[in-house]
């Protein structure tokens, strides 16, 4: 049985298979007709990996500067348009609208939802000395399904170990993925390859490869698996999504939304920002007592490790496993 690409991939082929032909559009104009400029990239990698495969016009979509995906030139030409040095020149009189485009804002949708659900976060410690941490992170590939079709295929890995972290128990749960990577919607991408994962397992708190309320609308990837789930979590990122630094804390729209603690003197810090369940006070007291002397928390680090892909032919989607 083939397996069925995501909502989110769904919509980005949708809006190209609107586009008529001897007509273009470009990836930016797919993201904002699904509600957000910033999944321009995403769509360029769907379009080029998967347009082909699912017979969708993939050739018609081009760069905000006309430039074409490769093997677009022919196809082009037998609609009358014209490519040269591998651009066109003349897409702005060829140009489909993102309000032209048969798509559903779903990313629109997307984030009503986190805006919503950011109303549930509680900011306060459930449980003031976890001793069971599980760190939880997700590895994707594309693969081809029994159909030879083109999907991407999410494996979540969650590790838990002890206050002296050492490993007592861990799963892995390997899906088609939900959605391609969009920055800001981390949460929905991750979340359904994590729950399942997380459901079979015994911790106080999970720490997540990425942030919590440190987020524009103040529900990161910790936060929306502590909220959905219902249990204590909190997030951990080598990169800064929002706000500026202030001595250690992260400041973001004039309210503290976690912390930048330096691992070394002079070195790069960390952001820990809580996600659910976790007070700020609390988010930076789990992290320096589960770091384990290296920048990325051992929960964490493990949880990587363990989500590699193994290899091709094992971890096949719909797998769960436990240590």
């Amino acid at each position: 049985m083939p397996l069925r690409p995501g909502p989110v991939y769904e919509e980005i082929l949708r809006a190209a298979s609107s586009v008529p032909r001897g007509r273009l559009t470009t990836f930016g104009e797919i993201a904002r007709a699904l509600g957000d400029y910033r999944a321009a990239k995403a769509v360029a990698e769907v379009i080029s990996i998967m347009g082909r495969a699912y017979g969708v016009p993939w050739h018609r979509v081009v760069s905000s500067r006309g430039e074409i995906l490769r093997g677009a030139e022919d196809p082009l030409r037998e609609e009358g348009v014209a490519a040269q040095g591998g651009r066109v020149a003349d897409l702005a009189r060829r140009l489909v609208e993102a309000g032209e485009l048969e798509a559903r804002p779903i990313l629109a949708e997307m984030r009503r939802a986190q805006r919503i659900l950011a109303e549930r976060v509680i900011l306060e410690d459930e449980v003031e000395r976890p001793e069971l941490v599980a760190g939880a992170d997700v590895a994707y590939r594309w693969e081809r399904d029994e159909e030879g079709l083109p999907v991407e295929v999410a494996r979540g890995a969650v590790v838990v170990v002890d206050a002296d972290l050492r490993v007592v128990d861990g799963s892995i749960q390997t899906s088609p993925a939900v959605m391609p990577y969009v920055p800001t919607y981390l949460g929905f991408r991750e979340f359904p390859a994590l729950a399942r994962a997380l459901s079979r397992l015994s911790f106080d708190v999970v720490m997540m490869d990425g942030h919590g309320i440190a987020h524009p609308v103040f529900f990161g990837e910790a936060s929306h698996v502590g909220v959905c789930l219902d249990v204590p979590a909190l997030g951990v990122a080598k990169r800064r999504l929002v706000g500026k630094v202030r001595g250690e804390e992260l400041i973001y729209m004039t309210r503290q939304v976690g912390w930048a603690l330096p691992v070394r003197p002079e070195g790069r810090p960390v952001y820990v920002s809580p996600g659910h369940k976790v007070s700020l006070e609390g988010s930076a007291r789990i992290f320096k007592k589960f770091r384990g002397g290296t920048r990325v928390p051992a929960p964490v680090r493990l949880a990587h490790k363990l989500a590699q892909f193994p290899k091709p032919g094992e971890g096949r989607p719909g797998e769960t496993s436990s240590l």
